[in-house]
């Protein structure tokens, strides 16, 4: 449905739901008859997301896009209006969560003789933290 597609990408580039109100009843009134909330509202460098959020959201169906497929060709020139972000993930993983990766390593090399074994999953685990504390 083109519509909650229009929802979750307002969400996904915004960080919130462009109809969200603090009473249940009033975010149903506002998604049937108030135009959204746009992302350049929380912050002005997603101005070029309005236009496609607008038309996903748009309360009559024939104003929508037509088909997924119409909708797709604009994501992808949207997508691709955007710079690369500047950083890889891996660094900034490791620095939310390279204590955790850190404390799991330990748990791994010194595991506790009460829990069962997982090596599978050890191992795996291993890979992932080597890999994230690499990188800083």
């Amino acid at each position: 449905d083109i519509f909650s597609l229009g929802i979750v990408l307002c969400e996904m580039v915004s960080g919130r739901h462009p109809f969200i109100r603090a009473d249940p009843m009033e975010t149903l009134r506002a998604t049937q008859h108030e135009p959204p909330r746009l992302p350049s509202e929380v912050d002005p460098r997603l101005a070029p997301c309005d236009a496609v959020v607008l038309r996903m959201l748009a309360k009559r169906p024939e104003d929508r896009y037509p088909d997924g497929q119409a909708a797709y060709h604009d994501l992808i020139a949207l997508a691709r209006s955007f710079p690369p972000p500047p950083q890889r993930l891996g660094p900034y993983v490791t620095r939310y969560f390279g204590e955790e990766f850190a404390q799991l390593l330990r748990a791994i090399e010194n595991p506790d003789p009460m829990l069962p074994a997982l090596p599978e999953l050890g191992g795996a685990l291993r890979r992932a933290g080597e890999s994230a504390l690499a990188v800083r």
